[in-house]
């Protein structure tokens, strides 16, 4: 498992490189309140993209068989084409009645190339979770590499028509990587070829009565999840306008975007190996080596990236930028805790097809953040204090979450002392995140630096052994 995950890993890592090396190149050619105005519609396409496939896109690792595979991956494209057609008919027929955008910033084609978009990113999706299934995970790889370069090269070279080359430029992403997964033989080591045997609609139809959890549970708990994910950027536009929803949404993009692949990576991974394991003991015992390991390396991540970051932004974002390195920390710290869970939660839920605790979980997760940015606007309209808020409210949910997580991979002898090392760690995290952005950054300097490199070497030396030891448990599944 450790080869696969070095390997997709890898790819990853050099993927998000070329996104986050891109963001300061792109911010040149584009001003905050046209990326704003991109931000919003991306939003949408981030909503709607998840739940085009109705949520069949994720069960297609569960078809063990070749047949399996084939059938859940046909019933997804479909259902993904349906849906899309379905959407774009309805939205222009209410649009014509009631005027739903705003033509004086949007036009049309743009409207369009949105569902084009989401199109492509249901297909995408199933190609991708279709790879998952056949444990080709090389393939997944370099489709987000050649994917990423794509897309930041187009996104320079069609600027000057501004947001329609941002819309554009996603759109022609997308489509380079489900062509270099559809025709992935490049990458494979072995050739992986399907029988010509044909998947009759009645297969299909039957298959979709047997995981009817997806559209009907997991649809709507992944769409609540979406929709208080982008709670921050409406509320930012709506408050104080497009150029501040720019500023959010490329920080956003260059705090969590990699730990957004961070997470699918390690979440493909993991649900790709524990969809095969039978034995309930050896599944919890891979799950908790899992959370070990991640929850050990979290806090030297979050402090190294935070001490980073900083004058790294100040360094490659232009003055009309700068103003967006308020929001930093916060997206950090809602980034470190969900890496802690969320890559074995989805999986675990799947395999255990308990997707009635998916929905619990967005909904206390829309619940808490909604209430978090209230309660926050109630303090202080000052932009910091609802996206505190927001973020505290994330960082509760998560608990309740890993606990979940902690009961199925833990004996109950290490699910409190596990649990509450956790939430430790969590408060730390919104501790640390808290006294930075309340300080308005005025504790960075070499002093405050050197200190956290020492307290991450020292850190590092303690758990060393413990480490080493988990690694190389890992590397033997």
């Amino acid at each position: 498992m450790i080869e696969n995950l070095i390997k997709l890993l890898g790819f990853n890592i050099i993927a998000n490189l070329i996104l986050i090396i891109g963001l300061p190149l792109v911010s040149n050619f584009y001003t905050p309140q046209v990326y704003g105005s991109f931000a919003v519609l991306a939003s949408l396409i981030s909503v709607v993209s998840p739940i085009i496939c109705l949520r069949y896109d994720l069960a297609i690792p569960l078809g063990r068989t070749e047949r399996g595979l084939k059938t859940l991956f046909y019933l997804s494209l479909l259902s993904c084409i349906m849906l899309s057609l379905i959407a774009l008919v309805i939205f222009f027929v209410l649009d014509y009645f009631f005027p739903i955008y705003d033509e004086n910033i949007y036009s049309a084609t743009d409207i369009i190339f949105v569902f084009l978009i989401i199109l492509l990113n249901g297909f995408l999706s199933s190609y991708s979770f279709l790879k998952v299934g056949e444990g080709n995970f090389t393939s997944i790889g370099a489709s987000k590499f050649f994917g990423s370069s794509f897309l930041v090269s187009l996104q320079v070279i069609l600027s000057k028509i501004g947001l329609l080359g941002l819309l554009m430029a996603q759109l022609f992403s997308a489509a380079v990587q489900i062509l270099l997964l559809h025709y992935d033989k490049i990458f494979r080591k072995e050739k992986i070829s399907y029988s010509n045997e044909k998947i009759s609609f009645s297969e299909i139809k039957s298959t979709a009565s047997e995981y009817i959890e997806y559209p009907k549970i997991s649809t709507p708990a992944q769409l609540m999840n979406l929709l208080c994910s982008f709670l921050p950027l409406w509320y930012i536009t709506s408050v104080f306008g497009l150029e501040w929803a720019g500023l959010y949404a490329i920080t956003s993009k260059l705090i969590l975007g990699p730990f957004d692949i961070l997470n699918k990576t390690l979440y493909d991974i993991l649900y790709g190996r524990l969809s095969k394991i039978i034995d309930i003991n050896e599944r919890s015992r891979v799950s908790f080596l899992v959370l070990k390991f991640i929850r050990r390396m979290v806090l030297p991540i979050f402090l190294t990236i935070l001490i980073f970051v900083f004058p790294l932004y100040r360094v490659l974002f232009n003055e009309e930028w700068l103003d967006g390195e308020i929001f930093l920390a916060i997206h950090l710290a809602v980034a470190c805790s969900g890496l802690m869970v969320l890559p074995l939660s989805g999986p675990l839920i799947q395999i255990f097809r308990v997707q009635s605790m998916s929905f619990k979980f967005q909904t206390i997760l829309f619940i808490l953040r909604f209430s978090g940015l209230y309660c926050g606007y109630l303090i202080d309209s000052n932009i910091l204090y609802p996206l505190f808020g927001y973020a505290l409210g994330t960082l509760v949910s998560h608990m309740y979450l890993s606990f979940w997580v902690y009961r199925k991979s833990a004996s109950k002898n290490e699910l409190i002392r596990n649990f509450l090392e956790y939430s430790l760690l969590l408060s730390v995290i919104l501790f640390i995140t808290w006294f930075w952005t309340s300080s308005g950054y005025e504790t960075y300097n070499n002093v405050f630096s050197i200190l956290i490199f020492i307290f991450i070497a020292m850190y590092l030396i303690r758990i060393k052994d413990e480490i080493i030891f988990t690694y190389n448990q890992l590397k033997l599944l």
